[in-house]
């Protein structure tokens, strides 16, 4: 995917939390890793434009509970 330029938008859940694994590797450019931190927003470029965004949050820890839903706000014109 990275050599025809895709990129990747990963959000590790609570099969695969933030804490287990994420730190031992070095993802390519590519790959854009949600934080299990807050909401992110990752632009979405096609054609060198920026069309929209891409938001997500990864899971922290594999017995989440939290509702991370009310965390989502729009960014901007989004």
């Amino acid at each position: 995917l990275a050599e025809h330029r895709i990129a990747v938008y990963m959000v590790q859940g609570n099969h695969d939390p933030a804490e287990s694994w994420k730190a031992q590797l070095q993802m390519p450019d590519n790959v854009h890793v949600f934080s299990s931190e807050q909401v992110q927003r990752f632009p979405l470029i096609v054609n060198n434009i920026e069309i929209g965004g891409v938001y997500g949050i990864s899971c922290g820890h594999g017995n989440e509970s939290d509702n991370y839903v009310r965390q989502y706000r729009a960014f901007g014109r989004d």
